[in-house]
């Protein structure tokens, strides 16, 4: 059985596949870790009414500090008000690679390389990792989904 998109036939098979998601747990990290920072990627802004018909605004970062050869992925939130003003960090949360690298079949234990892409969304963003692509979900404020791009 098929179904018609546009002009193509298409399986019904086809579209029930869905590439493997693995979620990880995201730990609360300290702030010392900024004067290591070798990559900051920031995500588009979203708009928020605060306490008493102020306006918030929230984006996500992700953060690349690098120690030697080892890289780390911090995902911060900030906040901010009006024109960039009152600019806080609400929580920064360091994403654990080895269970990363295990269930993706990365060579070595650490990731070096890692290259943060283009933000799909305000929470979606693409990286780069020993050249294959992934894109990540910021789901909730501890948690996060990852799965490989198709080729």
């Amino acid at each position: 059985m098929s179904v018609l998109v546009g002009l193509s036939l298409l399986p019904l098979s086809a579209l029930a596949q869905t590439e493997p998601v693995a979620t990880y747990r995201m730990q609360p990290e300290a702030p010392d870790y900024h004067a290591w920072i070798t990559q900051l990627s920031v995500g588009e802004s979203t708009r928020d009414r605060g306490a008493a018909d102020s306006v918030v605004y929230r984006r996500y970062r992700v953060a690349v500090p690098t120690s030697e050869i080892y890289s780390t992925v911090i995902i911060e939130r900030v906040s901010y008000g009006l024109e960039g003003s009152d600019a806080r960090v609400d929580w920064a949360r360091r994403v654990a690679l080895y269970p990363f690298n295990q269930a993706f079949g990365l060579r070595g234990t650490a990731i070096s390389g890692l290259v943060v892409g283009p933000w799909a969304a305000p929470n979606v963003f693409e990286f780069t990792v020993q050249s294959r692509r992934f894109v990540a979900t910021i789901t909730s404020d501890s948690t996060v989904d990852v799965r490989e791009k198709a080729r």
